[in-house]
């Protein structure tokens, strides 16, 4: 919400360029949004022991232990001002191709 707040309220948002805005604001979250969905599907599946190292393996619970962590590295990569800033700079390179 708040990337799209910012959006929506940047100098350059007007009414003539309101869909550059919200197609820059899709471009910004859906690469985050797929990898997020992607990430935690892998989770579920090593969480039900469907997926990853499994208990009979030697050292399982190490090797497990590495995987998830490594999925869970995402957070706190970037915040609402890094995925903000990364917004408008799609939003401008958008409205400079005449988008």
């Amino acid at each position: 919400a708040y990337v799209l707040g910012r959006l929506l309220t940047h100098p350059a948002t007007t009414t003539s360029t309101l869909t550059t805005a919200l197609s820059a604001y899709e471009r910004s979250r859906l690469i985050f949004t797929t990898n997020l969905v992607k990430r935690t599907r892998k989770m579920g599946m090593y969480y039900d022991f469907i997926s990853g190292p499994q208990p009979s393996e030697v050292g399982w619970e190490k090797k497990w232990g590495e995987e998830v962590s490594d999925l869970w590295a995402w957070v706190g990569e970037s915040g609402p001002e890094e995925e903000k800033e990364k917004a408008i700079v799609i939003f401008n390179s958008m409205l400079q191709e005449g988008l």
